[in-house]
């Protein structure tokens, strides 16, 4: 459930000011000092808040550059936890850019940020449907942070400004381009009006749990008229402001709990307006938040329900199907060119219109387009989810719109769910299903679609898995469903898939025959240790995850289970059993106490210790020393001199061992193959 607050009061220290113009509220601060602060009018500048693969606030619609190549980078950070790595080693630029957001006619807006690394960067803006020119691009070649900074004005206000960063030529001689701390302020300052504020507060803070909310009854306008809106700045680090989101009226403001523990106070300001006009105060004021419970969710219905059923606010359970377009038309297969919408059935292999609810995904901020959306996510096709909005006519048919929260449906939940009912409908068979099979499935077939299914949504794999996956189930399973019954389709067809495609699986892997490592992966698949993907391939130069290394060493040494325990982003994460093994076997450590980096691509350096431990080998020291050996981080450099006495692990031909590269599924392969062989 995570960490809880209560244990101390939390006590917030607001700076009340006035920051606004007269079209969009451009954005500056005034500390206690008096000194001018420029505001951050970007989401998640500091990337320190990350979506799955992606940073929250980033990877707008003209962003090109592949989701693969957009990494969260731990080592060395400007500031925070994580910085952004961006990879793009050919000449042809790549963008990257941010949520759209509003600007204001004729104010020069100024972006700064912080780069390193070794490659080319340039700048320039999209807007109201067009790009700007850009700046002239800026060769980056140093391991210390510099900053870059621009200015740009339009001769309108805007609504969908997105802000580019454009690279190429990276070289992982540097690691590519890290970049951090992206800000966009004004110097403008709008004229302001003093005016006597009350603040009031609770006096106690109550325990809550990570994911409640906190309610603030905060701002009165000292009789001269009610607060109409406020909004909360809080401040991230010097000069740097992020904007939260709320809900609730003006006088009972409210905001997420953030997923870990506060331990500082909070330093805000806010910018509050009543019938009278806009407000700031001068002083600094000590505020204490209440936390209340959110009210219990409602039951999730299906779609059919609410296509039965179409008004009113409610969750809605169901497969993610296709998109919509006017008519309406659904499509269903990849590639997807709309972001705005989903359809939702039943089933995922629903194609009856009558029978499909179309999903609007609203704009603006906060939304849940960037993560939901097929045209930049299409792995989530085909996947089983929650969402909450407002059932009403979409495209003229009952659909759901204005979509404010959502929730991945597992594959544990669904199996939970149809328990009771497969065991009506099979009582021998279902015998064998939760002995053995249900272990096959979760342990080993999980492996397929969640566990290297992750590869297949990092790079290209899922457009085949979808295409030519579904190719399959339509056409040829829809032959056997018809002539031998869907059972066999669904049953028998696994489990040959599940245990007997291990020894055959090996002779149809199509992308390894003149790889390097053929014989080790092919080795390591007959064992059942790793496996190659549905339609056939194996990926051997895709990077591996932390997460799927793990299972790859608790797997492959046989480690017995072990219920230690879970990190903050391992509790939900289909691979939290194989986590736990590990680290209750000594074998791995997270990053701290509560973030472990599952989905994170893994280094050479920290491959290599698991490695190690896991095979329990006899330390040894004194051996090969690499060109790039001061590289290699002090906890690690050991358990490279072992592994490489010991023959498992080697460096290049240049001399280098590069222990902050990324460790491929080949080279994964590799040493765990020759590590259980010692």
């Amino acid at each position: 459930m995570g960490k809880r607050f209560g244990k101390k009061n939390l006590s917030l220290v607001i700076i009340l000011l006035l920051l606004i113009s007269s079209i969009t509220g451009v954005l500056e601060g005034i500390n206690a000092q008096g000194v001018t602060l420029p505001v951050t009018q970007l989401l998640n500048g500091s990337f320190e808040v990350w979506d799955n693969d992606k940073p929250t606030g980033w990877y707008g619609e003209k962003s090109n550059i592949p989701v693969r190549n957009i990494q969260k980078y731990t080592n060395s950070v400007k500031s925070g936890d994580y910085s952004v790595k961006l990879v793009n080693p050919g000449t042809s630029w790549q963008r990257f850019t941010n949520q759209s957001y509003s600007i204001q006619e004729k104010v020069k807006y100024t972006v700064a940020y912080w780069v390193r690394g070794k490659g080319e960067i340039r700048n320039n803006f999209y807007r109201g449907g067009t790009y700007s020119s850009f700046n002239p691009y800026i060769t980056i070649d140093t391991d210390e942070w510099q900053k870059i900074t621009w200015e740009f004005t339009h001769d309108e206000s805007v609504e969908d400004v997105e802000i580019i960063i454009s690279i190429r030529k990276t070289n992982e001689e540097k690691d590519h381009i890290q970049i951090d701390n992206v800000v966009v302020t004004s110097n403008q300052e709008a004229p302001i009006e003093q005016k006597e504020l009350r603040i009031y507060h609770t006096p106690t803070s109550t325990a809550a749990e990570i994911g409640q909310q906190m309610e603030i009854p905060f701002l009165t306008s000292g009789g001269k008229g009610a607060v109409t809106t406020a909004v909360y700045y809080k401040k991230q680090r010097d000069d740097v402001f992020k904007k939260i989101p709320a809900i609730g009226d003006a006088n009972t403001y409210k905001i997420a709990i953030p997923g870990y523990e506060i331990t500082e106070d909070f330093v805000y300001y806010i910018v509050a307006t009543d019938d009278t006009g806009t407000v700031r105060h001068p002083e600094e004021g000590i505020h204490t938040l209440r936390v209340i419970s959110p009210p219990e969710p409602p039951k999730p219905i299906s779609v059919a329900e609410a296509i039965a059923n179409n008004s009113g606010e409610a969750t809605v359970e169901g497969y993610i199907i296709g998109i919509v377009f006017n008519g309406p038309i659904y499509q269903f297969q990849e590639p997807f060119s709309l972001a705005i919408n989903l359809a939702l059935g039943d089933s995922p292999d629903e194609r009856n219109p009558l029978k499909i609810l179309p999903v609007e995904l609203p704009a603006g901020f906060p939304s849940l387009r960037p993560l939901l959306n097929l045209k930049d996510n299409p792995n989530n096709l085909g996947r089983k989810v929650r969402l909450t909005g407002q059932l009403e006519a979409y495209y003229t048919v009952p659909g759901l719109k204005g979509i404010s929260a959502y929730e991945w449906v597992t594959e544990q939940e669904e199996d939970i769910e149809d328990e009771e009912e497969e065991e009506i409908e099979d009582e021998e068979g279902k015998e064998i299903e939760e002995e053995e099979g249900k272990e096959i499935e979760d342990e080993e077939g999980k492996e397929i679609e969640d566990e290297e299914g992750k590869e297949i949504e990092d790079e290209e794999g899922k457009d085949i898995e979808d295409e030519e996956g579904k190719e399959i189930e339509d056409e040829e399973g829809k032959d056997i469903e018809d002539e031998e019954g869907k059972e066999i389709e669904d049953e028998e067809e696994k489990e040959i898939e599940d245990e007997e495609g291990k020894e055959i699986l090996p002779l149809h892997l199509t992308d390894i025959k003149d790889h390097w490592a053929a014989e080790y992966i092919e080795e390591l698949v007959s064992l059942g240790v790793i496996r190659g993907y549905t339609n056939g391939s194996f990926k051997p130069n895709d990077d591996i995850t932390r997460a799927e290394f793990v299972t790859i060493i608790v797997k492959a040494f046989g480690l017995e289970k072990k219920e230690d325990k879970l990190f903050d982003d391992t509790q939900n994460h289909w691979a939290k059993e194989y986590i736990a093994t590990a680290q209750g076997h000594g074998i791995i450590n997270g990053y701290n106490d509560r973030i472990f980096g599952t989905n994170d691509k893994i280094n050479r350096e920290q491959m290599t210790t698991i490695l190690v431990k896991a095979r329990d080998l006899e330390m040894v020291s004194g051996g090969r020393t690499f060109s790039d050996a001061e590289e290699i981080s002090e906890w690690a450099a050991a358990m490279v001199e072992t592994a490489v006495a010991h023959h498992i692990i080697s460096g290049y031909t240049d001399g280098s061992f590069k222990p902050k590269n990324n460790t491929t599924r080949a080279e994964a392969a590799t040493i765990v193959l020759k590590a259980l062989k010692l």
